[in-house]
C-alpha cells in the first residue's frame, strides 16, 4: 500500500451540476493548473523585521483520482482500492512558518497551528458551516498520511517536511458531499501567527481546471465562474 501511495504522490509531485459547462476527462486535466486552484499562499513583513509565510494546499477527490488516471503504471484495482479509501473525507494540506532577517524558517508545530485554525466553508447547499478536522481516521487513511509528507519534504524540503496534513469528513447526513470540486462553494482558512495576527485565504469553488474552457467572444479562455466576458461584457454560456 505504501509504494502503491509513493509512487502515486511522486507522479502528481512533478507533474449535479449547476454548470453546463463541458467537463474534462480527469485524465486530460492539466495538473499544474489544478494545483493553482487548489493552493494558496500568503506572505508579507511583520513589524519586527521578520517574515511569515502560510501555504494551504486543498486535496480533494478529483485530484487524487486526475494524478491517478495520469499514472499507466498503476492498475485498476489499485486505483480503485486508493479512491475508496478517501471516499467520504476531504485533506488539506498546511505550512506556516515565520522567517527570520538572515533567512531562516521558524515551522509552526501541527499542535500550534490546530490551536487557531478556522475551517469556514460555504457548501454545496449555499449554506455556511464550520469544519474541524477529524481526530481519528482508518489505517488506510493514515498510510496516505504518512506518506504524503516525506513526498513533499523532497520536494519541497524544509517546507514540505512541516507540512500538516488534516483530514476532515465531507459526508452530509445523506450521503452527499459538504464540498464538491464541480459545484459553487468557498474554503476559507484562517491560520493565526504567534503574535495574534491573522492569516486569511480562500479556495475558491468550481475549480476551474476541471473545466473545458468557455470562450469569451474574442477567443480568450473564460474561468468558469465568470458570467460575463471580461474584456467584451458579453454574456457566457452557462
Amino acid at each position: 500500500m505504501k509504494r502503491i501511495i509513493s509512487s502515486l504522490l511522486f507522479v502528481c509531485l512533478v507533474t449535479t451540476s449547476v454548470f453546463a459547462a463541458e467537463r474534462k476527462p480527469l485524465k486530460d486535466v492539466d495538473l499544474t493548473s489544478l494545483s493553482q486552484d487548489i493552493q494558496t499562499i500568503h506572505q508579507g513583513p511583520l513589524e519586527d523585521g521578520t517574515n511569515f509565510v502560510a501555504i494551504a494546499l486543498w486535496l480533494p477527490q478529483e485530484y487524487w483520482q486526475a494524478v491517478m488516471d495520469k499514472n499507466a503504471a498503476l492498475p485498476a484495482a489499485n486505483k480503485a482500492k486508493l479512491l475508496e479509501t478517501m471516499e467520504g473525507v476531504t485533506m488539506l494540506a498546511l505550512v506556516q512558518g515565520d522567517v527570520t532577517p538572515l533567512g531562516r524558517f521558524d515551522f509552526y508545530q501541527r499542535d500550534e497551528i490546530e490551536k487557531k485554525l478556522e475551517i469556514s466553508v460555504i457548501a454545496t447547499d449555499g449554506k455556511r458551516r464550520n469544519l474541524e478536522p477529524m481526530k481519528e481516521i482508518s489505517g488506510e487513511l493514515q498510510q496516505v498520511v504518512a506518506v504524503f509528507k516525506p513526498i513533499m519534504a523532497a520536494a519541497m524540503g524544509n517546507m514540505g517536511r512541516s507540512m500538516e496534513i488534516f483530514v476532515f469528513d465531507n459526508k452530509n447526513e445523506d450521503g452527499s458531499k459538504i464540498l464538491d470540486s464541480y459545484q459553487p462553494g468557498q474554503i476559507d482558512i484562517r491560520m493565526v501567527r504567534r503574535d495574534g495576527s491573522e492569516m486569511d485565504s480562500t479556495i475558491e469553488l468550481p475549480l476551474n481546471a476541471l473545466y473545458i474552457p468557455r470562450k469569451c467572444p474574442n477567443g480568450k479562455d473564460a474561468h468558469i465562474s465568470w458570467k460575463l466576458c471580461p474584456w467584451t461584457g458579453a454574456p457566457l454560456e452557462d
